[in-house]
């Protein structure tokens, strides 16, 4: 069992709310869709359900609160902080489980976080949240995620949703996993009404079975007791699903014996010596009697008689993936969405399909598997989005695949598209008349060859991958994970240095050309700590000069970077300080990114100058710099004579 100390928010909530005034003089104005004071609620989820799990949380300084808690701005308080609380606490079977990581769901984003990955910070977390939340600038300290403890305070612009991911520790038992039965028709939609024919038969809709027992299933009933209209309705099929494999039975067809049930399912369905005579299908009723080694279903498709008169059928949308096929795992990847598996419309209503949803809020494996596809059907006809390959799909082409299948009225044409990759969506508004249907195809991701060729040849390339780790080349060739974005560099002396991305949906050569000229310089200038404005480099000789006031008992200094450089460049470069500080003594002073350093002992006191050497090593990529740093001197103890001699 997990547990750390909470930490006491009711002080930095006093002192939020007494710094919020400055803090609304400064200009702060937090950027989110939903301003309002409006409750927010804090809940928690995992992957499992067998953990014991209990969450300990406390929000604006007060006791443990239970999950899910409704979080109340405290009555005639100003303030732009709307969600304020801490779960340091988290309790599970830890001899079976491991928790890996969370992911923190606000609005349509959701921020993943491994554990053992170092602390996510406020600015972080603002960045990713793009205004779905936004910390409190008073207490950015209080906004953070940090292996098992998650804070956050600041202006939520929606729920805010923790879900913890665990993975089974190596070597536990595996439990037998219990299969299910259901049974089910298509009366409701055929008909309209609200009747289950089955009610006669007494069997529940779905239970669960042992698929190791000798005899789990043993099912014998008769199409005469449903309860349905004969005089409108018929059966047209029954169909028996074992796992992947279906049987389907036309009504009037001669009667199915054992044999031919026994060719259909085979493993998935045992039948012992003896019972073949209890295992059939006629237009009497059937029966079934034997072992099912996976979930097992009974369908009855019921059509309208011939010659009456055709009554409004509601049309359905349903969602489905491939992906417990592909990875194994009994998960549904469209949780996030927060949609039905299946929902009935009426095609007669103008707006019966108005929906956005996004392909990055997917609950998934995302390092092992990639989307390949979504797939559209409406009615007969489909549209398939190939990622990677196909360009967005606007309007127009969906006019033209679907036709007056699915209807959009004028003006809302903007509103309907399936765009990008991975952070792209699929949005729809508009009238469907047959079913729809929305189908994300996956695949395990493949190992794919980068081969760079530069242009000049001797060109160094630096590729690293989102967590800034080094890549090294086989025979020039890079193996890169399908669908990864990863950052490279390209440089040689006498050449523009270049920095770019590749994203691999099949193994690629790509030729990269430099030209001649004078690289933009890593750093582009120089800040101290207390001195404004901020000191430039020179573009060729890397030079800067810096004069600290008289009052300044310390040199803090922080480095500012090409702006065009992506982060992950920014964050991982090494800048090392060196000089002969005041005293005569050498220093060395090393900093990663654009973190303030403290120089001790770097202001002259005699109103000299010191030289400090500033070495810039990006990946391997190296530049040198060159500080000038002085400080104002006063004058002490003077004595002013004037002309008459006195002082």
């Amino acid at each position: 069992m997990k547990q750390n100390k909470l930490k006491n928010r009711l002080l930095s909530w006093l002192m939020a709310v007494t710094v919020m005034m400055t803090t609304i003089i400064a200009g702060w104005t937090p950027a989110l869709a939903n301003t309002e004071d409006t409750p927010i609620v804090i809940s928690a989820s995992s992957n499992i359900a067998d953990a014991n799990l209990q969450y300990t949380a406390k929000a604006y300084g007060s006791d443990v609160v239970q999950l899910p808690y409704t979080m109340e701005t405290p009555s005639g308080v100003i303030t732009d902080v709307n969600c304020d609380f801490t779960l340091d606490g988290i309790s599970y079977d830890s001899e079976k489980y491991v928790l890996e990581k969370w992911q923190i769901i606000i609005g349509d984003k959701a921020y993943e976080y491994v554990l053992g990955s170092g602390k996510a910070t406020a600015d972080k977390l603002d960045e990713f949240f793009d205004g779905n939340f936004v910390s409190d600038p008073a207490s950015s300290d209080f906004s953070y995620i940090e292996d098992d403890v998650i804070s956050l305070s600041g202006k939520a612009a929606a729920n805010v949703e923790l879900h913890a991911v665990f993975a089974e520790k190596e070597g536990t038992t595996p439990e037998v996993t219990e299969k299910t039965m259901s049974f089910s028709t298509n009366y409701k939609e055929v008909s309209g009404e609200d009747t289950d024919p089955l009610t006669y038969w007494g069997v529940e809709p779905t239970r669960s079975f042992d698929p190791s027992a000798a005899l789990n299933c043993y099912e014998e009933y008769f199409f005469a007791d449903l309860d349905y209209d004969t005089e409108k309705y018929e059966i047209a099929e029954f169909q028996i699903t074992v796992g992947s494999k279906i049987y389907t039975y036309s009504y009037g067809d001669p009667e199915v014996k054992a044999t031919a049930l026994k060719e259909a399912f085979g493993e998935s369905f045992v039948i012992a010596e003896g019972d073949e005579g209890s295992n059939y299908i006629k237009e009497d009723g059937f029966g079934l009697k034997g072992s099912a080694k996976d979930d097992i279903s009974f369908h009855l498709v019921f059509a309208e008689k011939e010659g009456t008169t055709p009554e409004v059928t509601e049309k359905t949308m349903s969602f489905s993936t491939n992906y417990k096929e592909v990875s194994g795992e009994d998960k549904n990847p469209l949780r996030y969405w927060n949609n039905e598996t299946t929902v009935s419309f009426d095609p007669s209503d103008a707006q019966n399909c108005s929906f956005r949803y996004w392909f990055n809020n997917l609950d998934y494996d995302t390092a092992k598997y990639i989307i390949t596809e979504f797939k559209l059907t409406i009615g007969e006809k489909s549209l398939t989005y190939t990622f990677g390959k196909s360009e967005r799909v606007d309007a127009a082409a969906l006019k033209a695949c679907f036709g007056d299948s699915f209807v959009i009225p004028e003006g809302q044409e903007q509103k309907n598209f399936i765009e990008d990759d991975m952070q792209g969506s699929i949005r729809l508004v508009g009238s469907a008349k047959e079913d729809v249907t929305l189908y994300l195809g996956f695949a395990a991701r493949r190992q794919l060859e980068f081969t760079p060729k530069t242009t000049p040849a001797d060109a160094k390339v630096v590729l690293i991958d989102s967590n800034g780790t080094k890549l090294t080349p086989v025979d020039g060739k890079y193996i890169l994970t399908e669908g990864v974005t990863y950052n490279y560099a390209v440089y040689a002396e006498g050449y523009v240095r270049k920095f770019d991305t590749v994203t691999l949906r099949d193994s690629e050569e790509r030729e990269i050309v430099l030209e001649t000229g004078t690289s933009t310089p890593l750093l582009t200038r120089i800040s101290a700590s207390g001195i404004k404005p901020d000191k430039d480099f020179t573009v060729d000789s890397h030079e800067a000069s810096i004069e600290f006031t008289h009052d300044m008992v310390s040199g803090r200094l922080a480095s500012d970077f090409d702006r065009n450089l992506e982060k992950i460049w920014k964050n991982n470069a090494t800048i090392t300080f060196s000089y002969l500080d005041n005293t005569g003594v050498k220093q060395t002073v090393s900093v990663q990114g654009m973190s303030y350093v403290a120089l001790t002992n770097v202001l002259p006191t005699d109103g000299s100058e010191i030289t400090v050497q500033a070495t810039v090593d990006m990946f391997g990529i190296e530049e040198n710099y060159t500080l000038h740093i002085a400080q104002k001197t006063i004058l002490n103890k003077v004595t002013i004579t004037d002309q008459n001699a006195r002082n």
